[in-house]
């Protein structure tokens, strides 16, 4: 029985305590150098904020009902710096090159700073950066090639899912104030102190990491397993931006037109705290607060300091 069968097989009685947020949640690995992957549970959730939620942006709305129809399978961690060295030491691809760096009001070019040389990943645990859509694309077919399966990106409906647990947990629950400390990275205490002119809010809380990205798995899970759904890096999803949900998918499907200038990235990133995103990248939009239903956008060709990705793929 392949470890994929055996998951799915443990995965009911893991879900069945989902809201104990236990790291132990069944996984699988499709290969030595594959992402471990979490199995998500197939429901139903209403998408996108209320009018009234603190913070909500337009690009939130109209809220819907969306129907996750079969289980997936999303990454435990954001992808590695280590994982997708493995990616281009067997292909030999070359990622995108100098990284912007955010300078507390403007992003700078680093040449010479990139992927793997990189001053706020210091390791190979830590989620790799400055890598773009198109990087991201290569990935996933690298990983859907060697392995036989259907690896992607998630759709934007099935990321807000999974960070919302299900939907059994409401946007603003543990999600804003002192408790991002407990799940994520993001702009803190640890940051000021870092970095004493920083110039937007920060939580009134320190998660021991300033100005720079943390390992994955460092903070805790959610009730599905999975780590820093909320800060370390902004997150690619499938989906083609769009300025509302009106014409939006109801199925878990991906929002994908012909002419895609720009992409949804979800999750926020180490360096957004409570206040307005920082305009690091004259492109990325959102409120910063790390709420699942929070929504940014950033054009394909794009590579910065706080964007990465996870992996998903499809369940047989």
């Amino acid at each position: 029985m392949n470890n994929f069968v055996v998951a799915l097989a443990l995965a009911s009685t893991a879900w069945a305590a989902a809201a104990s947020a236990q790291s132990s949640a069944p996984s699988f690995k499709d290969c030595a150098e594959c992402p471990e992957m979490i199995l998500v549970p197939a429901g139903q959730f209403v998408m996108g904020s209320p009018d009234t939620e603190a913070g909500r942006e337009t690009n939130e709305g109209p809220q819907r009902s969306v129907t996750i129809a079969k289980p997936f399978a999303l990454a435990k961690y954001e992808t590695t710096v280590g994982e997708f060295a493995a990616f281009v030491r067997e292909t030999g691809y070359v990622a995108s090159n100098t990284c912007p760096l955010w300078q507390g009001t403007r992003t700078v070019p680093m040449p010479g700073t990139n992927w793997k040389n990189h001053p706020f990943a210091k390791s190979d645990s830590h989620p790799v950066l400055c890598v773009s859509r198109e990087d991201t694309d290569a990935y996933v077919a690298w990983l859907a090639a060697k392995t036989g399966q259907k690896y992607r990106l998630p759709s934007e409906a099935e990321w807000e899912y999974a960070a919302r647990e299900g939907g059994q947990r409401p946007n603003e629950t543990g999600v804003n104030g002192n408790g991002l400390c407990r799940v994520g990275n993001v702009a803190d205490a640890a940051l000021k102190k870092e970095v004493p002119e920083w110039p937007s809010p920060v939580v009134d809380c320190d998660d021991g990491f300033g100005r720079a990205t943390a390992p994955v798995g460092s903070f805790a899970p959610n009730a599905f397993g999975l780590y820093d759904m909320q800060g370390n890096v902004w997150e690619f999803t499938q989906d083609c931006y769009a300025d509302t949900y009106a014409d939006a998918p109801t199925d878990g499907s991906a929002h994908v037109v012909t002419d895609c200038k720009r992409r949804t990235v979800r999750g926020g990133g180490w360096l957004n705290g409570p206040g307005l995103t920082q305009g690091m990248t004259g492109d990325i939009k959102g409120d910063g607060e790390h709420r699942p239903a929070n929504r940014g956008r950033n054009s394909p060709g794009a590579h910065f300091d706080s964007m990465g990705f996870r992996v998903a793929r499809d369940a047989r």
